[in-house]
């Protein structure tokens, strides 16, 4: 990720908006799932959360900051700070009592 990028991130993530961000490795077949899922959650949520898709392997500074060492890995940050993480399989459902419960 180049450093302009990670700027622009950051202060998207300081808002006080939640950003649900997925990181995911292109070839993991579980993105797909992940894609639909994450796209059912937004039109449940509607403005009241920003979902961002991060590929791994074109940002490994963010993959170094935030220890990510499995695909799927989800990060709910609220003002900046991290407020929730799951890496692996989840649910529509899970993702959204987690969102309730922190935001």
């Amino acid at each position: 990720m180049k450093n302009d990028s990670f700027i622009e991130l950051r202060k998207v993530l300081n808002r006080d908006l939640p950003v649900l961000i997925s990181f995911y490795y292109v070839g993991d077949f579980s993105w797909h799932n992940m894609i639909e899922l994450l796209s059912s959650v937004k039109r449940i949520t509607g403005n009241t959360v920003c979902i961002l898709k991060v590929k791994i392997s074109k940002n490994d500074m963010l993959s170094e900051i935030y220890k990510l060492e499995a695909p799927n890995t989800l990060i709910l940050f609220h003002k900046g700070e991290i407020c929730w993480r799951k890496t692996g399989s989840i649910s529509k459902t899970e993702i959204l009592r987690e969102l309730a419960l922190h935001c």
